[in-house]
């Protein structure tokens, strides 16, 4: 039970800071990168703890992280380069259908 009430927590503290800092007018390019690197971390820990469980496939939750890993590192490649790194409205769609499935699975 504390597990799904960390997990909440999570969500809405992250959910939060970025609605805090765009309300006012805190955004960062490090920001930018560490928010969907957070969202990241939120979903994939309670992912491989449910893989280690059997409830979900590893090699499910494998191609997942990797996928996101990928985009992850093309924010650097882009940000790199100058072009635009910021969360568009599909990874913030993905994500929020990502934390609901996770609630889902516990």
């Amino acid at each position: 039970m504390w597990g799904i009430w960390c997990y909440i927590f999570a969500c809405v503290t992250d959910y939060s800071d970025g609605v805090i800092a765009r309300g006012c007018g805190l955004t960062t390019e490090l920001g930018k990168s560490l928010d969907p690197l957070s969202d990241k971390v939120v979903y994939a820990l309670p992912l491989l703890y449910f893989a280690s469980q059997g409830i979900v496939s590893w090699w499910g939750v494998g191609v997942f992280l990797v996928v996101d890993i990928i985009g992850q590192y093309s924010r650097v490649w882009l940000a790199k380069y100058k072009l635009e790194t910021k969360a568009n409205r599909i990874g913030k769609v993905k994500t929020s259908v990502v934390f609901v499935l996770v609630f889902t699975l516990m």
